[in-house]
């Protein structure tokens, strides 16, 4: 396991431990959009199927994000379906995009708790993801730090408390990512595919056809 060195090791533990913002359902939403073109409704299914700490995750946010990555040509119009909802897909921008955030080089350390749980369960339920890189990055930031020095005043205890509770949510994170190597092992091939079960309603086409 690489080194890393204990200058990294300080990073806030309220933003760490935080729900996430929009970026992150920007980001779930088009890791889901490389299985295929899909409706609003369609994602907002698959995104809690998928990842399940997304559960609050209400249909408008899902939406109002989509309509951001059209206007980032992240994101386009895919056609519709047989019955007028319309369909959305990635563009060539938007497929590398995700591509990079699926299979990434490296994972920040400050990332959120929410944040890190989006790439786990992503990795873990899209077929056509490799799933090492993003469990390679995650051990590495997230690898065992030196044991801190505790200081002998309040305020050195203090930061000592900080890294000790830091450490606390790597050895979680580790555990995590060692779990999902062991459900990947065991499932080949991985991941799943779309639902074919249709959720009861969509965003109809501004100008629908007859």
């Amino acid at each position: 396991m690489r080194k890393v060195s204990p200058s990294r090791v300080l990073w806030n533990l309220t933003h760490k431990t935080g729900q996430g913002g929009a970026m992150s359902v920007r980001d779930c939403l088009l890791a889901i959009m490389t299985l295929g073109p899909q409706y609003g409704l369609q994602l907002h299914a698959e995104l809690t199927s998928r990842t399940p700490h997304r559960a609050a995750t209400n249909v408008g946010q899902i939406y109002s994000t989509l309509d951001r990555l059209v206007r980032d040509k992240k994101v386009e119009a895919g056609g519709q379906t047989p019955d007028g909802l319309p369909l959305y897909q990635l563009t060539s921008d938007g497929s590398r995009e995700i591509g990079a955030w699926l299979e990434p080089e490296s994972i920040s350390r400050e990332s959120t708790w929410s944040d890190l749980l989006d790439i786990v369960f992503m990795i873990r339920s899209l077929p056509n993801v490799d799933p090492l890189p993003a469990c390679d990055a995650l051990d590495f930031a997230f690898a065992e730090l030196p044991e801190p020095t505790q200081g002998s005043d309040a305020r050195a205890r203090t930061a000592w408390l900080l890294t000790r509770a830091e450490e606390d949510f790597a050895t979680s994170m580790r555990a995590i990512v060692d779990r999902t190597r062991v459900e990947l092992e065991r499932d080949k091939p991985h991941g799943w595919g779309l639902s074919m079960q249709r959720p009861k309603r969509g965003r109809r086409p501004l100008n629908p056809t007859s």
